[in-house]
């Protein structure tokens, strides 16, 4: 809902702080009004889904998936003819972590987007997040492609 534009952007920038720990993201200044559009096109424009969780009656945890328009390349990834959706952001704040609310989160998201017809979800995440691998695999997924670096 667009009432919840001001609750997303805050965790997806608590999401962008936490991953700049591990190398994935960096926290630039441009990245909250960057994130602000995109979240507001989302919910206005309706190119995805978004759902924002509470816990507590706290906002805990926020979801973002692209629909299959919007996917953009990462769709060609996968040779099935099928649409694919596109997990742009999952955050969890420390204080709702291993209490279920991501998994139910993405398993919404699933329900969903099975419902819309998209049979595939891909997403990207950060390897070197401790926490990352193990969640996506429990939600079913599984490396498609994988890419290796050697920093100097």
């Amino acid at each position: 809902m667009p009432d919840d534009l001001d609750a997303m952007c805050r965790l997806y920038l608590e999401l962008v702080k936490y991953e700049a720990r591990f190398g994935w993201l960096s926290l630039l200044p441009m990245t909250a009004a960057a994130a602000r559009v995109e979240l507001a096109d989302k919910l206005a424009r309706g190119d995805g889904w978004c759902w924002l969780a509470e816990s507590d009656g706290e906002d805990a945890d926020m979801l973002a998936v692209h629909y299959p328009d919007h996917s953009g390349r990462i769709a060609s990834a996968v040779r099935k003819p099928s649409p694919v959706a596109y997990v742009g952001s999952l955050y969890a704040r420390p204080v709702s972590r291993g209490r279920g609310i991501g998994a139910a989160l993405t398993a919404h998201a699933h329900a969903v987007a099975a419902a819309a017809g998209v049979e595939i979800i891909l997403v990207h995440y950060a390897a070197p997040n401790p926490l990352s691998v193990p969640f996506w695999s429990r939600q079913g997924y599984r490396p498609l492609l994988t890419t290796w670096e050697r920093l100097a």
